[in-house]
């Protein structure tokens, strides 16, 4: 090596060091298996096993002021008619039809949508009950 090069060399990894770089070194690609922790593992297999909950939702339609909260917060359960008020997908009304009451059984995996959804409504008429508890959970 000459003089020159040996100078650019030291030059070089000076100011890398300077940088906060370092000296130049081939970095070797490592597979997944190689950079997962513990807790990665364990969160991988958390998702495999998701509790199901089996919840009961009671809707007052008659109640509902059309804001829509419901709808952007779970898509899934809740959508709105023409008059811009909320319906409870697949439900089935309960007691007198001019009460307008809605209920429905869900198992789900995901129960933060139907709970956001109860906990957003303004006027409050969006009920979660636990079924395996009989309490109700929001809002």
């Amino acid at each position: 090596m000459t003089e020159q090069e040996n100078v650019n060399q030291v030059v070089g990894e000076s100011s890398q060091a300077q940088m906060g770089q370092g000296p130049l070194v081939e970095k070797k690609s490592r597979t997944a298996d190689e950079t997962r922790t513990d807790v990665d593992a364990r969160y991988e297999h958390d998702k495999k096993e998701k509790k199901k909950f089996k919840l009961k939702i009671v809707y007052n339609k008659k109640g509902c002021l059309a804001s829509g909260h419901c709808v952007l917060s779970d898509p899934y359960n809740f959508e709105l008619d023409k008059e811009f008020h909320a319906i409870l997908v697949d439900s089935k009304p309960v007691g007198d039809p001019k009460l307008q009451i809605f209920e429905k059984i869900i198992e789900t995996d995901s129960p933060h949508l139907v709970l956001n959804a109860a906990k957003t409504c303004t006027p409050k008429v969006i009920g979660v009950i636990d079924m395996e508890t009989g309490k109700r959970i929001a809002p």
